[in-house]
């Protein structure tokens, strides 16, 4: 069963040549969670190929995986497919005084 969100990324963590995380934060009642999505093999590479970055709308199809380790449990939600939905926009600053554009 794959699970699927859809959001702006919050931060995004390459771990190691073979792992990249994605942070995506979704608010739930009156708090801000934060959800770390890992990516593996071609995922990874296909965020590498969208330059996700910080701020660009995705969806994410993902599946829950959990292991036990030193007798506690962890879990992990493990992107099986990633697309890019919108880009990040550049906002800029203009003096109307002047016209001067700031980036």
């Amino acid at each position: 069963m794959n699970l699927v969100v859809e959001g702006y990324i919050f931060d995004r963590i390459d771990v190691s040549e073979k792992v990249t995380q994605i942070v995506m934060r979704k608010k739930h009642k009156e708090r801000y969670n934060y959800i770390c999505f890992v990516a593996f093999g071609w995922v990874k590479d296909r965020i590498n190929e969208l330059d996700l970055q910080q701020k660009d709308k995705v969806r994410i199809e993902y599946y829950i995986k959990s292991k036990k380790w030193n007798e506690r449990y962890s879990t992990d939600a493990i992107i099986e497919k990633i697309d890019l939905k919108e880009r990040r926009t550049n906002q800029i600053t203009v003096n109307f005084e002047t016209g001067e554009i700031f980036e």
